[in-house]
């Protein structure tokens, strides 16, 4: 069960599958990014708004039903092998489109 919930504009999202030169070793993921706040901060050399990166296993890209869109994601807290925490995502709920004004 998921310990921390996020409603998020998922902006894109693609998968990558490829074979290592060197090891032979098959190397494949799911890439999303979002935006969880669309406040915008000043900081000392960036101004704007913060848009994440986040990776799944390939089979994860089937999770995005439309894009850009609101979706309600799940995540788990985790420690690194150096302690530092980190969020993995774990759950996905498409919520509605995004739309873009023209």
């Amino acid at each position: 069960m998921p310990k921390f919930n996020a409603h998020v504009l998922v902006l894109s999202a693609s998968r990558y599958s490829l074979t290592d030169k060197e090891t032979g070793e098959l190397i494949s993921g799911c890439k999303f990014t979002y935006i969880q706040d669309f406040k915008s901060t000043i900081k000392q050399n960036s101004n704007g708004v913060d848009v994440i990166t986040s990776k799944l296993p390939y089979e994860g890209y089937g999770q995005f039903k439309e894009l850009p869109g609101w979706y309600d994601i799940g995540f788990e807290i985790s420690a690194t092998s150096k302690g530092v925490a980190t969020l993995t995502p774990v759950s996905f709920a498409f919520v509605a489109p995004y739309e873009i004004k023209k």
